[in-house]
C-alpha cells in the first residue's frame, strides 16, 4: 500500500486510517529546522548537566559568570526566573521532584526541552512529525508559559515572605 503526500505535507484521506494516521511527513527544510531545534535543546541540557545545582535553590547561573539576581539582593524577593537554572540542573540529574520544589516553571521548561529534543530527533531520523505537534497553538502555549512563570513566581515570593 502506498501513501500519497499532499501539498501541505499531510497524508491523503485514504492514508489517514492506516499506520501513518498519527504522523505527518515533513520536508527536508523541516528536518533541517529540527536539527537546529535539537541542537539548541541538547546544548541547554548539556550545559545544565555540567552545572552543579546551588543548594540554596538559586544562584546556579553564577557558575556561568553571570551576576547574582539584582532583585533578590535589593528586595529579598526572587525575580520571576530565580531558580530556573537550578531547576534545569536538577532535572538533568533526574531530581524532578526537587526541581519542582525549587522552581516549578523551570522544571516544566526543562522537561519540555527533553520532550522537544526527543521529538526533533524523531523527526530528523524518520522525516515524520507526530500529528499532535502540528495541532499545537503557539499563542496558547506562550500564554500558558507566561501564566506558569507568574504562578511559580508567586509561589517563590510567598515562600520567601514566609522565611523572613
Amino acid at each position: 500500500m502506498t501513501y500519497k503526500i499532499l501539498k501541505n505535507n499531510a497524508l491523503s484521506p485514504e492514508a489517514q486510517s492506516g499506520p501513518w494516521s498519527g504522523v505527518v511527513c515533513v520536508s527536508r527544510k523541516s528536518r533541517v529546522i529540527a536539527v537546529f531545534v535539537a541542537a539548541g535543546c541538547l546544548a541547554v541540557l548539556i550545559c545544565a548537566r555540567i552545572l552543579v545545582p546551588a543548594s540554596a535553590g538559586y544562584g546556579t547561573h553564577q557558575q556561568l559568570h553571570l551576576p547574582p539576581c539584582g532583585m533578590l539582593q535589593r528586595t529579598g524577593y526572587p525575580c520571576p526566573t530565580c531558580g530556573m537554572t537550578t531547576a534545569f540542573a536538577l532535572v538533568t540529574r533526574g531530581r524532578i521532584f526537587t526541581a519542582f520544589q525549587t522552581q516549578p516553571a523551570g522544571a516544566v521548561f526543562a522537561l519540555a526541552a527533553v520532550v522537544i529534543l526527543i521529538t526533533a530527533g524523531y523527526t530528523i531520523c524518520t522525516s515524520r512529525l507526530p500529528k499532535i505537534i502540528t495541532r499545537l497553538n503557539i499563542e496558547r502555549l506562550l500564554i500558558a508559559a507566561v501564566v506558569l512563570i507568574v504562578l511559580a513566581w508567586a509561589l517563590l515570593c510567598l515562600a520567601a515572605g514566609l522565611k523572613q
